[in-house]
């Protein structure tokens, strides 16, 4: 008995501090607790790999969500990995965390790295059911100039929604542009999939500006149509580099510090 009435104050004792450290919150009752710091007595639930983390409460419970990168080897030389990892954790007792879903990918071979595609992390309640949505966006960056494999993941209510496609990284290579729905979103409400659809469009307008033009972006999401002739007078094809040269860097961030040298800019 007695231990029973600790459980109950130390949960209390939980839930008085995460309330006291609301960031967010929606006016259906799930509070954005944190994202990427985290207070002292969570900072446990981060791992030395851990790029993208957040804290929340919603009508179901607390639940802690964490994208992980691991990375072995160096880019281009034999053995190299490079794997990525989402996962949801949620708080079933003070001290402990029960893991309700995990995703895992990783890059097909020495040539090619897979990262997460910088500030594509949402989380936000689209069907105003009080439960939140996990939205997030990872690419698979290719060896030189092939477009780049990339896919958008929804987790709702222990279901996977993925948007998957190419990204093209020049513009002669338009063509290769592709954006595929998994069959899963014909059984969701259509603003779901719209939500999930208009993400996807706003990740690649962020993320490929300064990769290829702006007329090329507008073109593959479908906002302007441009005559293929005046995208490639728009500025010439990024120049191709090994592997090796990349040194390991971000590759999205090094293709735009390469692009702005070659055109000038800032």
């Amino acid at each position: 008995m007695k231990r029973r009435v600790d459980i109950i104050i130390v949960t209390i004792m939980f839930i008085m501090v995460l309330g006291c450290c609301v960031i967010d919150s929606f006016s259906n009752g799930i509070s954005i607790l944190a994202i990427d710091s985290l207070d002292k007595e969570y900072s446990h639930l981060k791992t030395i790999n851990t790029i993208k983390c957040a804290l929340w409460k919603d009508k179901s419970g607390f639940h802690y969500f964490a994208i992980e990168h691991i990375e072995l080897g160096v880019l281009g030389n034999r053995g190299y990995s490079s794997k990525i990892s989402a996962y949801s954790q949620k708080f079933a007792e003070p001290g402990k965390w029960s893991e309700t879903w995990r995703i895992k990918d990783f890059s097909p071979n020495e040539l090619s790295s897979i990262g997460y595609l910088d500030n594509t992390f949402k989380i936000i309640d689209i069907d105003n059911d009080s439960i939140a949505e996990i939205c997030f966006m990872y690419t698979i960056f290719s060896d030189c100039c092939d477009a780049w494999v990339t896919k958008l993941i929804l987790h709702r209510k222990g279901e996977k929604l993925a948007i998957r496609g190419k990204i093209p990284i020049v513009n002669e290579d338009l063509d290769s542009y592709s954006k595929e729905f998994d069959p899963a979103f014909d059984k969701v409400d259509e603003k779901i999939k719209k939500y999930a659809s208009e993400q996807w469009d706003i990740g690649v307008r962020n993320n490929w500006k300064g990769i290829i033009s702006d007329f090329s972006i507008d073109k593959i999401l479908n906002l302007q149509e441009i005559a293929k002739d005046t995208i490639e007078k728009q500025e010439p094809p990024p120049k191709k580099e090994s592997p090796k040269d990349r040194n390991g860097q971000h590759i999205l961030q090094q293709r735009k510090e390469s692009h702005n040298r070659s055109t000038g800019g800032d």
